[in-house]
């Protein structure tokens, strides 16, 4: 985000105003806050991510709106809440492809393409991170404790309950 504030075609002035072109608020939202073309209001920033940077220490949310030079416009861009996910392509890739070959063999051959010291680090660090679970040489797309609650209910088979038909 500050990379992107940094390097706007009209910077922002003291009020956190400045006008969008198309390829600046498409850089914005990329970063998790709301931006359209023409003129953006930027919200105040965590001070843990303007701190470090004096050219932009004015966004600061720790700064009092009664103490600021110039006084801000209420209404401001919301900041949205990206979800990053941890995992790659390739990882969930062969998350899927568990369902059709379970055991590490069947992945190395099925994606020798991408070579078999990649396919096994990636077996390794999904098991490392819960996401698969390996037991009795076959691996599973469940988590330790998902899997465990799967044997314990093959374990112990539901009876059939007998229903009556007459009124």
């Amino acid at each position: 985000m500050i990379d992107v504030l940094l390097n706007l075609r009209q910077p922002l002035d003291l009020t956190g105003e400045t006008i969008l072109t198309s390829d600046d608020a498409a850089q914005i939202r990329a970063c998790g806050v709301e931006a359209r073309a023409g003129k953006w209001y930027c919200p105040p920033l965590p001070a843990s991510v303007v701190g470090t940077v004096w050219r932009l220490s004015y966004l600061s949310d720790e700064i009092d709106p009664a103490t600021r030079p110039v006084p801000w416009r209420e209404k401001r861009a919301a900041i949205c809440h990206v979800s990053v996910d941890p995992l790659s392509k390739f990882e969930r890739l062969l998350i899927r492809r568990l369902q059709n070959a379970p055991d590490r063999r069947a992945l190395r051959r099925k994606y020798r393409s991408y070579g078999v010291r990649l396919v096994d680090f990636t077996i390794d660090r999904l098991i490392a991170g819960d996401y698969i679970t390996e037991h009795g040489g076959m691996l599973y797309p469940l988590s330790k404790a998902a899997l465990s609650a799967r044997f314990e209910a093959e374990s112990h088979p539901r009876r059939p309950v007998p229903v009556s038909v007459i009124y």
